[in-house]
C-alpha cells in the first residue's frame, strides 16, 4: 500500500517578485513599513495552518491515498484470483515443471503489482505537489499586494536553515493571514484560527 502522508506540505519552495507601486488604500494594521525595493519573508507553513489550508490539503491528500490503495486492493485480488484460477487448471499433482509454470507466473504478477504500485505512488506525489503549488498560485496575489503596501521587491521563503533572523518588519505571514482571512471569513470547525503573531513568538 501507498504510504500515509505526512502532515507537512513544505511549502516554502516560493520567490514571489512584487510590484513596487503603491496601491490605493492604506495598510493593514498589522502592516509595518520597510525600505522601498527591500525584500520581504513569509512563512507560507504557518499561513496554511492558521486559516485552516493544511487541514484540508490532508483531507485531499488522504482520499486521494484511500483511493489509490483501494484500486492496489482491488488489483492484487484479480491477481490472486487469476493465479489461483491457473493452480486449479493444473490440477491437484503437479510436476516439476508446472510447479515451475506457477512459480513463474506468481513472480511475474508480483512484478506487475510492484510496477502498479511504484505509478500509483507518484501519481500521489503529483497529487499532492499540485495542492502545494495551487495553494502557492491562490496565495500570490495576496503576497504580492502586502509586500507592496511594504514597499518590498521581492517575497523569500521563511527557512530556518537558510535564515538566521528575520526583522519583524519585513515578515509577511501575519499580515498575509489577516488578508486572506478578510477574503474567507469562515475557516470552519476543524481547526480554530492561530492567533496572529503566533508564528512570531514561536521564533
Amino acid at each position: 500500500m501507498i504510504a500515509r502522508l505526512s502532515p507537512l506540505f513544505g511549502l516554502s519552495l516560493l520567490v514571489l517578485a512584487a510590484a513596487c507601486s503603491q496601491p490605493a488604500g492604506s495598510p493593514s494594521q498589522a502592516s509595518r513599513p520597510a525600505n522601498s525595493g527591500g525584500v520581504g519573508v513569509v512563512d507560507l507553513d504557518a499561513v496554511a495552518k492558521a486559516i485552516g489550508k493544511d487541514l484540508a490539503m490532508s483531507a485531499e491528500a488522504e482520499q486521494k491515498v484511500a483511493q489509490l490503495n483501494q484500486e492496489l486492493v482491488q488489483l492484487q485480488g484479480a491477481m490472486n484470483r487469476h493465479l489461483a484460477g491457473k493452480r486449479d487448471e493444473l490440477g491437484e499433482d503437479l510436476t516439476d515443471a508446472q510447479k515451475r509454470q506457477l512459480l513463474v507466473a506468481k513472480a511475474k504478477l508480483e512484478s506487475q503489482y510492484r510496477d502498479k504500485k511504484a505509478i500509483a505512488e507518484r501519481k500521489f506525489a503529483r497529487y499532492k505537489q499540485e495542492l502545494v503549488e495551487q495553494f502557492r498560485e491562490e496565495t500570490k496575489p495576496i503576497l504580492r499586494e502586502v509586500a507592496t503596501r511594504r514597499g518590498l521587491s521581492i517575497v523569500i521563503p521563511k527557512n530556518d536553515a537558510l535564515l538566521l533572523t528575520v526583522a519583524n518588519e519585513v515578515d509577511l505571514t501575519d499580515d498575509v493571514v489577516l488578508e486572506i482571512r478578510k477574503l474567507q471569513p469562515a475557516l470552519g470547525e476543524e481547526r480554530a484560527p492561530a492567533p496572529l503573531g503566533e508564528t512570531a513568538a514561536r521564533d
